[in-house]
């Protein structure tokens, strides 16, 4: 038999009725906004502080990728299957690791291409090697636009996904507010060395700053229509782009600096990290669908009370 379709959350946690939720909807929003504007550009602007704890920051990427791993696969990918059939989640998914990986590929054929051979010899986890080349006055600032838009589509597609949901994606900030503070600590770092004017790297950190808080904003807008659909298919697409980030970026940065014979990060206290994140995503998951049950019982029970004679 068709499997019953269960509509995606519309109402903020222990809303009453529905002007309290649209009002704290749009509360969230608005604050999700400001927040994926600034961490990321006050993030990047401190690079001598990561430098000092460039080797405990090892330790975050660890967790922030078990972070993403969990919320791509229990949070994410369970909302989507709410409204979309196996096969479109499936679908969805893989296209979206396709085209992230495709993406990545883009990234290192135009290092290759366009950057000095000392540049290219250094690994570029986020992409972070391609923001200079945006402002340095050269004419190799079309493929570098074009590589920013295919590096950042994760965190632009992350913030559509957050726009379009009709509920508090909290789970979804949090996740995208550390995956941020992880890159621009790494952009920070690289355009301190690479870049001489303080007001080209305010400029560099102001273009990556604004990547998420856009995606949210044309979420927001789409989520107008309110189609469970976009949502649903949104969702998908970000796990899949979450999953290649938390595997090929986050994780791998961690675990690259890892060399036998050579002092370094402990590998077992990285894979304890990783399974922590991979827990608190977990919790969070269960705590937000713990929510959104109690506001459907209210929200039923509002509209039972209405009918009753």
């Amino acid at each position: 038999p068709p499997r019953p379709v269960r509509r995606l959350p519309r109402c903020a946690p222990g809303a009453m009725g529905a002007a309290v939720d649209n009002s704290a909807v749009i509360s969230f929003k608005v604050i999700s906004v400001v927040l994926t504007f600034l961490t990321p550009l006050l993030g990047g602007s401190v690079p001598g502080f990561w430098n000092r704890i460039a080797n405990s920051l090892l330790y975050g990427h660890s967790l922030v990728g078990g972070l993403l791993l969990g919320v791509s696969t229990v949070h994410l990918l369970s909302n989507a299957s709410l409204v979309l059939e196996d096969f479109g989640v499936s679908l969805a998914l893989g296209l979206s690791v396709l085209v992230a990986f495709f993406a990545e590929q883009c990234v290192r054929y135009t290092s290759y291409r366009w950057l000095p051979v000392d540049e290219q010899l250094r690994p570029s986890y986020y992409g972070e090697v391609v923001y200079p080349m945006l402002f340095d006055g050269s004419n190799h600032w079309f493929p570098a636009a074009a590589i920013f838009f295919g590096v950042t589509l994760q965190y632009q597609l992350t913030g559509l996904t957050m726009g379009l949901t009709e509920g508090i994606e909290w789970i979804l900030l949090l996740s995208l507010l550390a995956f941020q503070l992880l890159a621009a600590a790494s952009l920070g770092m690289t355009i301190e060395r690479a870049v001489s004017a303080k007001m080209t790297r305010w400029q560099i950190l102001i273009a990556f700053s604004l990547t998420a808080p856009v995606g949210l904003c044309l979420g927001w807008l789409g989520s107008l229509g309110g189609s469970d659909g976009a949502a649903a298919v949104s969702a998908a697409i970000t796990a899949g782009f979450l999953l290649h980030a938390a595997l090929m970026q986050v994780l791998a940065k961690a675990f690259s600096q890892v060399v036998p014979g050579v002092p370094g990060p402990n590998v077992a206290a990285l894979c304890w990290m990783v399974g922590l994140g991979f827990a608190a995503a977990i919790v969070m998951a269960t705590l937000s669908w713990a929510q959104e049950e109690e506001a459907g019982m209210v929200t039923d029970d509002a509209v039972h009370a209405g009918d009753a004679p």
